[in-house]
């Protein structure tokens, strides 16, 4: 019986690919937050958003891609693992979060909770 080297190779190859920490902006809005994740050439199949236990978690990945009939002279963006965690607190809507994913970016929105958003009272007069 033979195997192939190369075949083992890549196989292991594919299974320890590397983590990355995307970089994210964080900014608040009126009525809620949005994180910004830069995920390149991540499109939202690859991209997963979990909520744990106030936790909120982003997960992407890339594969290497190549097309076919031309070598790959420069690889800017190595193919791995996207990951990063946020600590949620009080005050915001688990039931309300959406992920959209444009350009590489992956922007996640948390609703504040209505309990939290401004108020404006009302003011009358004492006649």
């Amino acid at each position: 019986m033979t195997t192939n080297c190369c075949e083992s190779t890549k196989k292991q190859e594919e299974v320890r690919l590397p983590v990355y920490r995307p970089a994210a902006d964080i900014v608040e809005r009126e009525d809620s937050f949005v994180i910004a994740l830069d995920m390149p050439g991540v499109d939202e199949k690859r991209v997963e958003v979990n909520l744990d236990q106030n936790v909120l978690t982003v997960k992407g990945s890339r594969d290497l891609e190549s097309e076919v009939g031309y070598e790959t002279l420069i690889l800017g963006y190595r193919p791995g693992n996207y990951e990063r965690s946020f600590r949620l607190g009080d005050g915001l809507d688990q039931d309300n979060i959406k992920a959209v994913v444009k350009n590489g970016v992956v922007r996640v929105t948390v609703a504040k909770a209505a309990r939290v958003l401004p108020k404006k009272i009302q003011v009358v007069s004492e006649n």
